[in-house]
């Protein structure tokens, strides 16, 4: 029996040598050279990424019965990867309706937020390029990219709000790299949940940083990755008055609406100079505030919070039309 169960694995092993398994040697030669922490990509839910040894444990009942185990070699998990995906938008412009091609990677089938900087090599000229995505549920993100003859560099940063006093669910920051041949993956990442008494206010941190050389034809490039994710929490908002005001902080107007129903696009009024915008909150005890801001000529949009159903709180922009003089 002990040799029948041998018999099977290596069998195994050989069929999957030969049958599409090339992801495995790549993997090897690959891990020769350390791939480039790019982002992170955040989940609800913690990912269960395929792994070869594990599977054969998991079956070896059924391989020792005499059964057969498939595995799908089209499937984008790997190693313990979870491999993106490139894909192609086309973009008309706006000035003179040139259409362009826009290549981006995405996690497909995955329900998450991204916030990564990926290099792509244009099909048609070779060039490098930097592509960044940026999910929903990321605030105010900031990049800073930074490339040269022997260093690159890549600083990320955001925040992602969650309802306070009602995260009974963690979420899951899952690092992202890309290879040296261009292939993206991530890997799973850890948990953070927070404790059903948070106020609002209050942050939690994670960075990342790694650093990574490699040299071609005798020179050497340090490359540089520093990610930093804020989770911070937030009182979510029931209700948004949006107010349109003179010179001389006269109403003009005033309209209220649910968070998830406050138009995309504004026309103020003539004599508008400014918009008063206050976000009626509720915190997790019951208690209820109103924050004001102000928008000014200077302010192409104005913004407001919107809770997602996942619990965290999502950024959203109104568009101010205002008259050219």
């Amino acid at each position: 029996m002990k040799n029948k169960i041998l018999f099977m694995i290596l069998t195994l092993l050989i069929v999957l040598t030969f049958s599409g398994c090339q992801l495995a040697h790549e993997d090897l030669a690959q891990a020769k050279v350390k791939d480039k922490l790019i982002g992170v990509f955040v989940t609800y839910e913690h990912l269960n990424l395929f792994n070869l040894e594990d599977y054969l444990n998991d079956n070896i009942i059924k391989l020792s019965e005499g059964g057969n185990i498939e595995i799908n070699n089209s499937t984008n998990i790997d190693n313990n990867r979870f491999y993106a995906r490139l894909v192609e938008e086309e973009l008309t412009a706006e000035d003179n309706g040139e259409k362009h091609i826009l290549l981006s990677y995405i996690f497909e089938g995955l329900e998450g937020i991204s916030i990564f900087v990926a290099t792509i090599t244009d099909p048609n000229t070779g060039d490098d390029y930097s592509s960044v995505s940026s999910g929903d549920g990321v605030s105010d993100p900031k990049y800073h990219i930074k490339s040269g003859d022997n260093e690159e560099e890549i600083e990320l940063e955001g925040t992602i709000y969650v309802a306070s006093g009602a995260m009974s669910d963690p979420i899951y920051i899952n690092p992202v790299y890309q290879r040296d041949d261009g292939k993206v993956y991530l890997q799973s990442g850890q948990g953070f949940k927070a404790s059903g008494d948070n106020s609002e206010g209050e942050v939690f941190t994670q960075t990342m940083t790694e650093s990574v050389s490699k040299t071609v034809n005798k020179t050497t490039t340090q490359y540089t990755a520093s990610i930093k994710l804020s989770i911070a929490t937030m009182n979510p908002t029931e209700k948004v008055a949006i107010y349109q005001m003179d010179s001389v902080n006269n109403v003009i107007s005033k309209n209220e609406y649910l968070p998830t129903r406050v138009p995309q696009e504004i026309t103020p009024e003539e004599s508008c100079d400014y918009f008063l915008v206050e976000s009626y909150k509720k915190a997790f005890n019951g208690e209820r505030h109103v924050e004001r801001q102000l928008f000014s000529k200077k302010d192409d949009g104005l913004y407001y919070f919107v809770e997602s159903v996942h619990g965290t709180i999502n950024k959203s922009c109104t568009t101010i039309l205002w008259k050219a003089k």
